[in-house]
């Protein structure tokens, strides 16, 4: 695969950036791109591996991890670098790192005396956000890990082929940054592209009782209908939804690897929240047409089985007002779709769960358990080949996809983890709870990364989720019931 300039230093002149790849440990001279000029005065990108000489010294120097891509505002091109990373850990031996800071550099040495008094302003707010949206924490890359696809396509092609760039088998869907660097990509600078994602990584190593694990938590939002809440809600023509996330969950062991992957995304209806009056939550409704409706329903799931074969959807939504309209309508798309490889499962949260009783969630939990076994979970082993597949994927919704969702989901893995565990032939461990407090940490900030980038803020029912005891953990069985589940 070709390989990704990781520390470049950016030299700025009047007229171009010139950029010099610097040789690191990971990097060699033997495949080093020359020298990538970038013109301020026009829109020529090339190399030349001499222009530093030319030149003579900059007006100023600075080191950068890689190029996020070129943003067009009111006066004139802007180059956005990444200047600082977080170094995460490693996901099967390859660097995976956090965006830490980007700058924005504008190709006009002084962008507001091309602009008018009023443009000025617009121009100012318009970078501020931009800059405010690069440096929000939740952008993430790996110069040789593909961070878009789920571990078992990450060994989809032929050893024996040559790979491609990184970028090219990188998930559109995932691939945040794709447009903007358009100009790179088109001219076949390999090196020079930094695919980025966007979404929450945790990387983490447990030893316990000398054995050692290593723990992998990704989510990858969807950049398609990427909005936020309220304002962004259903389906859009594509069949793409708001608040798209599919989240994977990696467990290495003695040279082996396993994940298991989950869903989730917005009703994949038409439907939206208006209010004429100022209220904490405006009244949601269907906005389109059944025909239009069901295009759109349609070519949402044709995508989700394409990409994970069967859906197991588990819908959270309330039996009563606004959100039983929403319930009863997806659940009658469903049923009119008739395909045998989507289930349904409808679980009113909010009742059974009242009063903060969320261990109920093991209610659900029991009503799947057969259908999670069935879909299982992904398996390599220590030679890389395949040993088993994850035959389906549970998509999982409320209204928002947020707090009753990541709360879910997190009972859900812990369900896949203990069976993983199984699997790696580890049934006793007296100091579990060391990796089951990595792995409630983990989904807790997984849960507030999510809603952080939809809603704003973070997630309401992080606190469940990071302290209390899972109905499915490890040394934990099921609550007895009283509470009959149809």
């Amino acid at each position: 695969m070709t390989k990704l300039h990781e520390e470049i230093d950016l030299h700025e002149y009047k007229d171009a950036f010139v950029l010099v790849p610097r040789v690191t440990h990971a990097t060699s001279t033997s495949f080093l791109s020359p020298t990538l000029v970038i013109s301020r005065t026009s829109d020529e990108i090339y190399l030349d591996a001499s222009v530093v000489e030319k030149r003579g010294p900059p007006k100023n120097s600075i080191l950068t991890y890689g190029i996020f891509g070129f943003i067009q505002l009111q006066a004139c091109n802007y180059l956005a670098i990444v200047t600082e990373r977080m170094f995460l850990g490693y996901v099967k031996g390859e660097a995976v790192y956090r965006v830490a800071k980007m700058n924005l550099l504008p190709y006009h040495p002084n962008p507001s005396k091309v602009l008018s008094d009023k443009k000025k302003k617009y121009e100012k707010k318009f970078v501020s956000v931009v800059e405010s949206l690069l440096n929000d924490r939740f952008f993430y890359f790996s110069y040789s890990y593909n961070l878009s696809v789920p571990l078992h396509l990450q060994r989809r092609r032929d050893p024996a082929i040559p790979k491609e760039a990184l970028h090219v088998d990188f998930d559109k869907r995932f691939f945040w940054n794709r447009r903007i660097t358009k100009p790179l990509r088109k001219l076949q600078l390999h090196p020079w592209v930094l695919p980025v994602m966007r979404g929450y990584v945790h990387v983490s190593m447990f030893i316990v009782e000398g054995l050692s694990f290593d723990f992998c938590l990704l989510s990858r939002r969807s950049k398609y209908r990427a909005g936020t809440r309220y304002l962004t809600r259903g389906v859009d023509e594509r069949g793409h939804v708001a608040n798209y996330v599919e989240t994977e969950q990696i467990l290495g062991f003695n040279g082996e690897w396993s994940s298991f992957i989950q869903t989730r995304g917005s009703i994949p209806l038409y439907w939206g929240q208006t209010s004429t009056s100022f209220k904490y939550r405006p009244s949601a409704h269907l906005t389109h047409s059944l025909g239009e409706t069901g295009a759109a329903f349609q070519q949402h799931f044709e995508r989700e089985l394409d990409k994970h074969k069967k859906q197991l959807i588990v819908n959270l939504l309330d039996r009563k007002g606004d959100e039983r309209k929403l319930s009863e309508a997806f659940e009658s798309f469903v049923s009119n779709h008739a395909n045998p490889s989507i289930s349904y499962v409808a679980f009113d949260f909010h009742a059974f769960c009242k009063n903060d009783e969320f261990e109920n969630v093991g209610l659900l939990v029991e009503k799947v358990a057969d259908r999670l076994a069935g879909i299982g979970f992904y398996k390599e082993g220590r030679n890389g080949e395949a040993e088993q597949l994850q035959d389906g994927c549970i998509r999982t919704n409320c209204l928002d996809c947020l707090d009753r969702t990541n709360l879910v989901q997190s009972t859900f893995a812990m369900k896949s983890l203990m069976m993983q565990f199984h699997m790696f032939n580890i049934f006793e461990i007296d100091r579990f709870d060391v990796l089951e407090r990595g792995f409630k940490e983990a989904w807790a900030n997984n849960g507030d990364a999510i809603s952080l980038q939809y809603a704003g803020t973070s997630a309401l029912k992080g606190d469940f989720t990071r302290y209390e005891t899972h109905c499915c953990s490890y040394r934990g069985s099921l609550p007895g019931h009283t509470k009959p589940f149809n």
